[in-house]
């Protein structure tokens, strides 16, 4: 066969491979550039800063490129920038006072300034104003005084007090006006805004609630259902009436439920009822004068309807928020009404945020939780007898209590049945067998301390989480109020990855939802600050051996690639090796989760020569054979 082909074959199986999906541990974020705040020319590029996230646009190429924390920036939610023309570098001022300069071509890393972030001080640090002259950059703080920063050195040199002099700005200025009618508006694709709340995934699309109006800070959002197209990452925003009452202080986008039968066809829950969707066309909406929603009696003319169950026979259940009985209501596929009053429990605690509510498939239950300062629960409602079982105080396997009173707070179940809850104490989870036997003991996973003696701590137990999803590895990836992402292991014994804001480009390390496509393995995370993504090693051919989903990347290795080799669509405890044509093997490991990484060295640790070399895989069943090549060039 001709050389040219072969390589040219093999050119086609790397751009195969690479539709799939990107490398596992990559990391993308979706930011919002709506509400342009500040314009900044500099050369032939001009910097816009847009809902606290920065784009350049090229007036050469037109161009628009965006700059965060996977470009290099430090840190999220930018307040202020200012082009430094004789450092040639662009100044970012953070919302945590972090101060960043971006050479203006781009060529070398960020430089970065954490004295003020780090400065113990009674006073407002807040940056109000930036003065540009010559090298000098000089920063008006609200209650600090001005800083004098050297912009060729990244250096703080002096601190004046309020009232002093200070140089004439020097910056070429641009309105907001100018800069849309020069490039045509011209922005990178994003959401309408970075407010996301609860996650969905549906039909090949990611669905998002900008949510809240619960939890520590009574937050309150702009209304918005955002969506985007998983094949292109392009964003949309679902239509919303007009009909939310505007005397309430709380008007809020907070849930949604799906057709299973209907992908066009979907209900959001709102603080001002439900709205019913078909084809993205709002269809009817359901109040107090139409359904069995109340409003409640802490924030009047809202119903705050914060969880909805589309169930298989076309039933819509509804959860009703802030009652002292348990609403639940349920609207049948002929559009008829009931609500099952339930109290929940006997000292007669209001509910607040009913949250997450899902059926079983293993036991067939109808799961919720009640997120309550006062007194959190779990619930499970027999959908047949609307008998109602209660789990209000958490006692774990040790007969100690386990504080069960964040926000947020909701139930997820693996695929042994197990219902998992995030609390203020970690993670713990009521097993399938205590559910058969009624018996109300929950498990608080414990990790050794592999320090020579026989005991362990709980799993998480200082931390404060707010959400759980399972791969399908059965891996936890759980979020926290204010310490990031952790990935735990399968058997719940293992911290396989902690992100935060200081060693990831985690947007926030509060996390507010969590959603697996396990079609692509890709994690989708909703924090405070936006939302954001990670790739993991993780897929829907997950335990299922297919050569035709097996491949490489890169493939062919090209001579100056020095990265790893990832071979996906394999499965964990999975035995590898890899030969060279002739059998003789050159590497040999055991895959943890989905994939593999191969660094392109033999067991000595030398580069491998050119060739081809053939994957060969042992499943913990026994089955063998060949699942993919790889091209080594040089």
């Amino acid at each position: 066969m001709n050389k040219t082909f072969i390589t040219f074959h093999l050119f086609l199986l790397l751009c195969i491979a690479s539709v799939f999906a990107e490398p596992a541990g990559t990391w993308r974020l979706y930011n919002s550039y709506t509400n342009i705040t500040k314009v900044e020319p500099f050369g032939n590029h001009i910097f816009v800063l847009c809902d606290g996230n920065l784009f350049s646009y090229n007036a050469t190429d037109h161009s628009v490129a965006e700059h965060n924390k996977l470009t290099g920036l430090t840190s999220q939610n930018i307040i202020n920038i200012a082009a430094c023309k004789t450092a040639k570098k662009l100044l970012i001022v953070y919302e945590d006072y972090t101060i960043d300069f971006l050479p203006s071509d781009f060529t070398k890393e960020v430089t970065t300034i954490i004295g003020l972030k780090e400065k113990l001080t009674s006073k407002d640090k807040t940056i109000t104003d930036i003065h540009i002259n010559g090298k000098y950059a000089y920063l008006t703080t609200k209650e600090l005084g001005i800083l004098k920063i050297n912009t060729l050195s990244c250096t703080i040199e002096e601190t004046y007090t309020h009232g002093e002099a200070i140089p004439d700005d020097e910056r070429t200025t641009m309105t907001v006006d100018e800069y849309k009618a020069l490039s045509g508006d011209a922005k990178p694709d994003g959401p309408s805004d970075n407010n996301f709340f609860r996650l969905y995934l549906n039909n090949g699309r990611l669905y998002a609630t900008s949510g809240i109006a619960d939890g520590p800070t009574l937050d309150v959002r702009p209304n918005a259902i955002h969506y985007m197209e998983l094949t292109n990452t392009t964003w949309k925003d679902v239509p919303i009436p007009d009909v939310a009452d505007k005397s309430s202080p709380y008007n809020t986008i907070l849930c949604m439920a799906f057709d299973p039968a209907d992908a066009s066809h979907f209900f959001v829950g709102t603080s001002f009822g439900i709205l019913e969707y078909k084809d993205y066309n709002i269809f009817k909406t359901y109040n107090t004068e139409n359904s069995t929603l109340s409003y409640n009696n802490i924030f009047l003319n809202n119903t705050f309807v914060s969880s909805l169950l589309y169930d298989n026979n076309k039933n819509l259940w509804a959860f009703n928020g802030f009652f002292n009985l348990l609403p639940i209501n349920k609207m049948n596929a002929s559009g008829n009404w009931e609500i099952i009053n339930r109290k929940i429990n006997s000292i007669n605690t209001q509910n607040r945020s009913l949250e997450g509510a899902f059926i079983s498939k293993s036991n067939g239950f109808l799961w919720f939780s009640n997120s309550n300062w006062d007194r959190s629960g779990l619930y499970a409602l027999n959908m047949d007898t609307y008998t109602l079982d209660s789990y209000i105080e958490f006692i774990n396997q040790d007969g100690q209590l386990v504080n069960t009173n964040p926000y947020f707070f909701r139930p997820v179940e693996d695929t042994e049945g197990n219902i998992w809850i995030p609390t203020t104490n970690g993670p713990v989870y009521l097993s399938s067998r205590d559910i058969a036997e009624k018996n109300k003991i929950f498990t608080q996973p414990k990790i050794n301390r592999n320090d020579d003696t026989d005991l362990a701590d709980y799993l998480l137990g200082e931390v404060y989480c707010y959400v759980i999803a399972i791969d399908k590895a059965q891996r936890k990836w759980i979020g926290t109020k204010d310490a990031g992402v952790f990935l735990i292991s399968n058997d719940n014994a293992t911290e396989i990855a902690h992100f935060t804001t200081e060693n990831s480009p985690l947007l926030s390390n509060e996390i507010y939802d969590i959603v697996i496509d396990e079609s692509t393995g890709i994690v989708y995370i909703a924090t405070v600050n936006g939302l954001c993504s990670y790739q993991t090693d993780i897929t829907s051919n997950y335990g299922t051996l297919d050569e035709d989903n097996v491949y490489s990347y890169p493939n062919p290795v090209s001579p100056d690639y020095t990265g790893p080799i990832t071979i996906k669509g394999l499965y964990d405890q999975c035995q590898i090796k890899i030969t060279t044509s002739a059998g003789y093997i050159v590497h040999k490991g055991v895959v943890s989760g989905g994939s593999y990484q191969w660094d392109g060295c033999d067991q000595n640790g030398d580069r491998v020569a050119s060739g081809v070399y053939m994957v060969l895989v042992e499943t913990p069943e026994g089955s063998k054979g060949c699942v993919t090549k790889i091209a080594m060039l040089k």
